[in-house]
């Protein structure tokens, strides 16, 4: 998608779209923006391309702002041109917005060069569909194979699935090789996408209904269609044709997600906890509006930063409070999270980066503050949510430390999982689970249990882990450190 596309996807109050729109285009959409799907692919009811024009015509004539999302290129195959005759008759203006069409795609995800200066010079883009209108009956055929098939250069094959076996076959009666090289692109750029290298004369026995490669497929045709073997990027990424379920808040996912993506892994999104402001205010601010009391500030969550920074400076508060206070946090994601707030900690957990737990941040503030000395009058504030282990306060405590806590965010759980995201789980098409905290595995366990016997369960940490097999779960593996990052090199470094 083009900037300019994404941005008029932003100013839409209503989205008309075909059913290979993918859906994390609702993320560019504002939240209050009507999706209408309008079929065309993979949906429930295909619409009709009179009743799709008639839907945009309603839309506009009640002043909303539209947006028809296509798939791939408004310009081909995409019966553009019938959209916009209506709306030049209804006096509606309009805005077209290029795309990527799918043949330039599938040939990207597969490493096909559509052109090569050896061996193509020139692309065709093709229909394998030849019917005049909706339900009407085939016409005079309006492809001339003889023609293409002494096209010198690429010819690429559009919704030519349940046509394969006349199309190839007109082809090779005009006089192209049977040898031919071809490549069927299934799904292209999604992480289910599937490759089948043939030649012209295979073409038809691969895409029978038993062969269940169904559409939406390209067929890429001509000498390039051989050169994709060793340039094919997109699958040969680490997690490709891997599903991975992450169990965080939204909020909280967008750099995960995309990490995942980029490592070639179908993420499934389904948050089993929300995060939460406080409901009340008073405890909270009374701890900030008395920061000069106290020596450390201890944070164990990234959460907790920025729930606590975000009510300091609601209060109209800002770093000087922190004059006399040293900061400790638990390990990288806490600290990342500081340094959003443009501050640094002055103390993290020593040595091996799987002890950036909460027992080795306090182990290590007891040995500074010992070192100190006059640990009788060192005061503490850790920062925590509602539902966390007092395992910090309890270690300092036992030491002798002044400890406070204060809840600064609610961890509140969701009720019930996507009915999307159980029946993967109870199809055995989730490959891995990332377990981040103990209320995540207690209510995962609660809203999926009985389905997650076929999915590799991986923890953030041990004390997640052993939350886990508790609940009688066993656990694939075990982040070396408590971060999202170190889950995903654990995962890649045990899925090669």
């Amino acid at each position: 998608m083009t900037i300019r596309g994404a941005q008029k996807l932003g100013e839409a109050d209503v989205i008309l779209h075909d059913g290979l729109a993918n859906p994390a285009l609702r993320s560019l959409t504002r939240h209050d923006a009507e999706w209408i799907s309008v079929g065309k692919h993979g949906c429930d009811r295909i619409w009709t391309q009179p009743e799709i024009d008639a839907a945009i015509v309603h839309h506009a004539r009640l002043g909303k702002t539209i947006v028809r999302l296509k798939g791939g290129d408004t310009g081909v195959f995409a019966r553009t041109a019938e959209e916009l005759e209506r709306l030049i008759r209804e006096g509606i203006p309009f805005e077209v917005v290029p795309g990527i069409t799918a043949g330039l795609a599938a040939a990207a995800y597969t490493g096909i060069p559509i052109t090569h200066r050896d061996w193509s010079s020139a692309v065709a883009l093709v229909t394998g569909q030849f019917q005049a209108s909706d339900g009407g009956p085939e016409f005079g055929e309006p492809v001339d194979w003889a023609a293409l098939a002494k096209f010198p250069g690429t010819l690429v094959i559009y919704m030519g699935v349940t046509t394969a076996s006349i199309w190839s076959q007109r082809l090779m009666n005009a006089g192209l090789s049977p040898d031919t090289a071809v490549a069927l692109v299934r799904r292209c750029s999604w992480p289910d996408q599937e490759t089948i290298r043939c030649t012209l004369e295979q073409v038809a026995d691969q895409l029978t209904p038993a062969s269940n490669f169904r559409p939406p497929v390209i067929a890429i045709v001509g000498p390039v269609a051989h050169l994709g073997t060793q340039s094919d990027w997109f699958t040969k990424r680490p997690l490709f044709g891997r599903s991975v379920l992450f169990t965080r808040p939204a909020s909280q996912a967008a750099d995960t997600l995309g990490r995942l993506a980029d490592l070639g892994a179908n993420v499934v999104s389904q948050s089993c906890i929300e995060i939460l402001p406080l409901t009340h205010f008073e405890a909270l601010d009374a701890r900030i509006s008395q920061l000069s009391r106290y020596d450390w500030l201890v944070f164990t969550s990234a959460n907790g930063v920025d729930h606590f920074f975000a009510r300091l400076h609601a209060l109209k508060f800002d770093g000087r409070e922190l004059h006399r206070c040293r900061i400790a946090a638990v390990g990288p994601s806490v600290t990342a999270a500081l340094d959003r707030w443009k501050l640094r900690a002055d103390l993290t957990p020593n040595g091996d980066v799987e002890k950036f737990n909460a027992e080795a941040l306090a182990e290590r503030l007891i040995q500074e503050i010992f070192v100190q000395g006059n640990h009788f009058n060192v005061r503490c504030l850790v920062v925590r949510t509602e539902r966390g282990k007092p395992t910090i306060e309890v270690t300092l405590g036992e030491h002798g430390i002044s400890v406070e806590s204060v809840v600064v965010y609610q961890s509140v759980d969701v009720a019930e999982l996507d009915p999307e995201t159980l029946k993967l789980l109870h199809l055995g098409e989730i490959d891995y689970a990332f377990v981040t905290s103990t209320s995540i595995a207690l209510n995962l366990a609660k809203l999926a249990g009985e389905f997650l016997g076929k999915t590799k369960l991986i923890a953030i940490s041990a004390d997640v882990a052993g939350t886990l097999e508790n609940l009688g779960f066993s656990v694939f593996g075990i982040s070396r450190q408590s971060s999202i990052d170190s889950m995903i090199d654990w995962l890649v470094e045990n899925e090669a």
